[in-house]
């Protein structure tokens, strides 16, 4: 069980440094953009769980396309709805906005786990989860810290709570794993 906590733990601050770096990065040079921060995002997301998952070697790849992509749904989502938001800091259309990000992501991450944990396709559930509940709490403390803009604090609450809600359903498939011994990644 201990094994699983410190995958738990890991994967929780992974995903906080990986978001926390990204936003730290695009503050001090502007013109980097949030796509680089998904490419930190999934480099700290892989270490942890790269002798969990076989198919891991290519996770910062999917996770970076996966993220444009995801993004590109959840705004096309949120028009389709007619619920783009009016502000930075509207709630219901940017948990939602999020929670697709996630949910899509979560989709592409879902055919790398190898070898196929039976429950590996509730991964977009709980990415999406994670995303959601993460967004809510960063705008929280963006309100609560009065934080105008993209910020190292908010974005490293945002990856604290996305890991922490989608580390758990991360262990979850992996303990439903017939072979739940750790794999090693060929990276």
């Amino acid at each position: 069980m201990r094994h699983w906590l410190l995958l738990w733990v890991g994967w929780m601050v992974g995903t906080a440094v990986g978001w926390g770096l990204s936003a730290a990065a695009i503050n001090v040079m502007p013109e980097l953009n949030t796509m680089l921060g998904l490419a930190l995002v999934g480099t700290f997301q892989w270490l942890p769980i790269r002798k969990h998952v076989q198919g891991s070697g290519i996770w910062v790849l999917v996770t970076y396309i996966a993220g444009f992509v995801g993004s590109l749904s959840g705004l096309l989502f949120l028009q389709f709805l007619n619920l783009i938001p009016d502000a930075p800091l509207s709630f219901g259309p940017n948990a939602l906005l999020w929670g697709v990000d996630g949910a899509v992501i979560g989709m592409a991450q879902a055919f790398l786990f190898q070898p196929k944990p039976p429950h590996r396709f509730y991964w977009p559930l709980f990415s999406g989860l994670g995303y959601a509940a993460a967004g809510l709490i960063s705008m929280l403390v963006r309100i609560w810290l009065d934080i105008p803009g993209l910020d190292w604090r908010s974005s490293t609450v945002f990856g604290a709570v996305a890991g922490f809600v989608s580390g758990a359903g991360l262990i979850w498939i992996l303990m439903k794993q017939p072979d739940r011994a750790p794999h090693r990644s060929r990276f």
